[in-house]
């Protein structure tokens, strides 16, 4: 159901829900992360009390053009990861007031940010910044977290620094990286909450009649893993692929356009964001709605 088609600003990058309560407390931020021509520039943060019916935009926001990543934590706490918003950014008063949490050291360009069941908040900075200054960190207490607390990885997956996807299931992670060129050459994975990294076995081709992101994993990326089965992972960009054996082996799931071999799935390229709700059931959103 159409909602609102004149929102101030519909460059709509990433809605939460605040899981406390009645649940009707949502959040979305505004503004394409991404650095190309045509890209839309955010306004900051809407906020929504009725279950998204009606949306009013935060006042201390209006400083966020480009709004990464909304997270809500499970006391009701949100987190906002922005490209030129000045970093990470903590809520504890439903956004009246934000508290600049950005990992020190490293770039504060927010590129992807996932909370993980165990409540180990992961993230990933320095969205195309100069080299050795993007990187990944974790905690697990991102409530009280200030820049200082945050924890580096033992081996992290590489390219850091370009377009990065996340998602996890208890302490099982998987990332995609724009290797530089616009490819997704590997996909990683972490066992252990994201301390270490390790490329997966194979991964989706990146060449031939189906690649899963050509040259557009600089600006469509999109990943998501079964909540109920760590090895059952989803990556995509311009096809899709899936993985049931924790990245071993992948197969394509879904096209861009049709006659594409080994698929008879359309789905419009451009995957921009996975959920995968329960079951066999995976929401997409992308550039074709």
């Amino acid at each position: 159901t159409a909602v609102n088609d004149f929102l101030g600003n519909q460059a709509i990058m990433t809605i939460c829900q605040d899981p406390t309560g009645t649940k009707d407390i949502m959040y979305l931020g505004t503004g394409e992360k991404t650095y190309n021509s045509d890209a839309v520039k955010g306004g900051g943060i809407w906020k929504s009390t009725d279950n998204g019916a009606t949306w009013a935009l935060l006042p201390s926001t209006t400083g966020f053009n480009k709004v990464s990543k909304i997270l809500c934590d499970a006391a009701g706490n949100v987190y906002a990861g922005t490209i030129d918003g000045g970093g990470l950014f903590r809520s504890t008063d439903g956004g009246a007031n934000w508290t600049n949490i950005s990992p020190s050291g490293i770039n504060g360009r927010i590129i992807d940010m996932n909370l993980s069941s165990t409540g180990r908040l992961h993230v990933a900075c320095g969205y195309y910044t100069s080299a050795g200054n993007s990187g990944f960190r974790y905690t697990d207490n991102p409530a009280t977290v200030n820049s200082a607390g945050w924890t580096a990885p033992a081996s992290s997956y590489s390219p850091l620094g370009g377009n990065v996807g996340l998602t996890s299931n208890g302490n099982t992670l998987y990332a995609t990286c724009d290797d530089g060129s616009g490819h997704t050459e590997q996909v990683w994975k972490s066992t252990d909450g994201g301390a270490n990294w390790a490329a997966t076995p194979t991964t989706p081709p990146i060449t031939g009649p189906a690649p899963v992101s050509s040259t557009q994993a600089w600006y469509c990326q999109a990943i998501a893993v079964d909540p109920s089965n760590a090895n059952n992972v989803m990556v995509g960009g311009l096809n899709t692929y899936i993985s049931n054996d924790g990245g071993a082996t992948w197969t394509i799931n879904s096209g861009w356009v049709t006659g594409i071999p080994g698929t008879a799935n359309y789905i419009h390229a451009d995957h921009q964001t996975f959920v995968w709700s329960t079951g066999n059931e995976i929401l997409c959103g992308g550039d074709g709605g």
